[in-house]
């Protein structure tokens, strides 16, 4: 993920797991837990598939609350 495809909102997001998803969903996108606090993921990309919004993954895509995304290289 590029920083240009991130927006820091939140400064203290309390005691989730860094890289926990906090909340998803169509309306706001995804807000991941950050060591400063939370990040909102503008555009994102899954394994074989093309970059896209957030909220157009979340068309297709459910993700729960908690989970914690991985990096994948």
């Amino acid at each position: 993920i590029k920083e240009d495809e991130l927006e820091e909102i939140i400064k203290n997001s309390g005691n989730s797991e860094n890289g926990e998803i906090i909340f998803a969903d169509k309306k706001n996108g995804i807000v991941v837990k950050t060591p400063d606090g939370a990040i909102r993921i503008l555009e994102i990309q899954a394994e074989n598939s093309k970059r896209m919004t957030s909220k157009d993954f979340l068309n297709g895509n459910r993700l729960e609350i908690n989970t914690v995304l991985t990096k994948s290289i």
